[in-house]
């Protein structure tokens, strides 16, 4: 885990909409090298959070601070170009277009006011080459599968310089091994000395990718710790505020003499279900 000066730190930000106060007085920093996972129930502000430092949002109160000096992020494209991205659960790729396209989206190389298809085939090829991750250019993104439009996704963030990546609910719509996928990727992102915000509510997920954990409840941060120092078991009381066996009380004993109220003899659906 790095222990240079911050990549970004938020100090004493504040954000709420019209009555509802999303994030009060947070003050959290954001290492190159590392994962950091921000940790809460829907509500808790995490997304808020991440869209703050993206510039979809600005804070109400605080300040923001990149390699030490405050900043203003007023909007996604100034973010963009302080090497500020993100990767949403929904991706805002062009499905009728390449993988190059794609990742080439605004930054081709252009010669004589035209765009050199050659030049920034090139470009793309070294950006997959130099993160391990390849894909045929030439593909149709709308034909390729989730985790691989992911991919896209991520190389167009690196084709621009990304310093830091937020990765909000990434997995939701991967199968397990995807996920797994996803998870190696991230972690190599890191290794490669970017630095990381994962958003995720699975918990597992949170306890292998990240370097450091942070827990958000109703708007405000509960701790931040490294991910040595958290199990399952303690995020889920740092997020809900109570004892984890009172999240799971015991049952009572139903007596042996009492009649079902569901009986299934004999059923049978091909594939997933033969009894």
């Amino acid at each position: 885990m790095s222990q240079s000066q911050p990549l970004l730190t938020l100090s004493g930000v504040s954000k709420s909409f019209g009555g509802a106060q999303a994030l009060s007085g947070i003050d959290i920093e954001f290492r190159a090298g590392e994962v950091h996972a921000l940790v809460g129930e829907n509500g808790a502000g995490k997304s808020t959070l991440g869209k703050l430092i993206l510039g979809v949002h600005r804070p109400d109160t605080g300040m923001i601070h990149l390699d030490g000096a405050e900043v203003a992020i007023p909007d996604p494209a100034h973010a963009m170009r302080l090497g500020l991205v993100g990767i949403a659960q929904e991706l805002s790729l062009m499905p009728r277009a390449s993988v190059l396209d794609n990742i080439a989206l605004g930054r081709e190389v252009t010669r004589n006011g035209l765009v050199d298809r050659k030049a920034t085939l090139a470009a793309v090829q070294a950006v997959m080459d130099r993160h391990d991750m390849r894909l045929n250019p030439a593909e149709i993104v709308g034909n390729l599968p989730m985790a691989d439009r992911q991919k896209v996704e991520i190389l167009r963030a690196l084709s621009r310089d990304a310093r830091l990546i937020v990765f909000d609910e990434p997995t939701a719509r991967l199968a397990t091994h995807q996920a797994k996928q996803l998870l190696g990727l991230i972690r190599a992102l890191a290794a490669a000395g970017k630095a990381v915000i994962y958003v995720s509510h699975f918990l597992e997920e949170i306890l292998e990718v990240a370097d450091t954990i942070t827990i958000l409840r109703n708007g405000k941060l509960i701790r931040t710790s490294p991910r040595s120092a958290e199990t399952r078991t303690s995020l889920v009381e740092g997020v809900t505020g109570q004892a984890f066996q009172n999240q799971f009380p015991p049952l009572p004993a139903v007596p042996a003499d009492r009649a079902p109220v569901l009986k299934v003899e004999g059923l049978t659906r091909r594939v997933c279900l033969r009894m």
